[in-house]
C-alpha cells in the first residue's frame, strides 16, 4: 500500500498507536464530505485539520476539503484504512 500521503508524527509507547498527518487528495472519497458521513474506523480519532493558515477542530459537520492536512490518532491497521479514505481514489 502506498503511504505517500501519510506521515507519522509520533509513535506512542503503549499499544500500536501513532499520531499521523495526512494530506487530503483532490480525488479522495472524503473530499467535500462531512466528517459524520465518512466511515472513520472506531480505532481512529481525527484530532485536527489545518487548512491554509487555519486550525480546525473537526466535528461531525466539518467538511473535508482537498488539500486539508488531517491529524489523527490511529493504530497501525487503521492507518491503512485512513490512508485509503483520505488518499487518492484513482
Amino acid at each position: 500500500m502506498d503511504f505517500k500521503n501519510m506521515l507519522t508524527l509520533m509513535k506512542l509507547n503503549r499499544g500500536d498507536y501513532s499520531i499521523v498527518q495526512m494530506n487530503v487528495d483532490a480525488h479522495s472519497v472524503a473530499t467535500d464530505k462531512k466528517v459524520m458521513d465518512l466511515s472513520i474506523p472506531t480505532n481512529a480519532v481525527l484530532i485536527a485539520i489545518t487548512r491554509d493558515k487555519e486550525m480546525i477542530l473537526p466535528h461531525g459537520d466539518t467538511v473535508i476539503l482537498a488539500g486539508d492536512n488531517i491529524f489523527a490518532l490511529a493504530d497501525k491497521e487503521t492507518q491503512a484504512v485512513l490512508n485509503k479514505l483520505f488518499g487518492s481514489s484513482k
